[in-house]
């Protein structure tokens, strides 16, 4: 198992994705781009690495429930990015709230539906 070469590649593709994916979302979205980046850049990574290790090693970890929270976060950041530039003539604090909150409460909607089972899950465990 003492394979640096596979790891280290990984690492340097990350990083190229990583600058690459940046300066072209950085174009076409704004600043909005670069975590998107990362995130997607990051969340590739993870995944060869996991298949690899999941080959590697007869451990059983839940590494559909990972990248699905983490699939589900980059969906909702992108569903948020794209809302965002939508126009309102909101001239108040009272309006600008009410925009903040029903769009929060839109975006909390998504990602519970999204992870239904998980949310479920939680949510009975704090009800207990």
């Amino acid at each position: 198992m003492g394979d640096f070469l596979f790891p280290s590649s990984i690492i340097l593709l990350e990083g190229v994705l990583s600058v690459g994916l940046s300066l072209l979302l950085l174009n076409i979205i704004g600043v909005a781009g670069l975590p998107l980046a990362l995130a997607a850049s990051c969340l590739l990574a993870s995944a060869i690495i996991a298949i690899k290790l999941k080959t590697r090693l007869p451990i059983e970890f839940g590494m559909y429930s990972a990248f699905h929270f983490l699939f589900s976060a980059l969906i909702l950041f992108g569903i948020g990015v794209s809302l965002t530039p939508i126009e309102l003539a909101v001239h108040s604090w009272g309006g600008f709230i009410l925009y903040l909150v029903t769009f929060l409460a839109s975006l909390s909607a998504i990602f519970v539906s999204l992870n239904w089972q998980s949310s479920r899950d939680i949510f009975r465990a704090v009800i207990r």
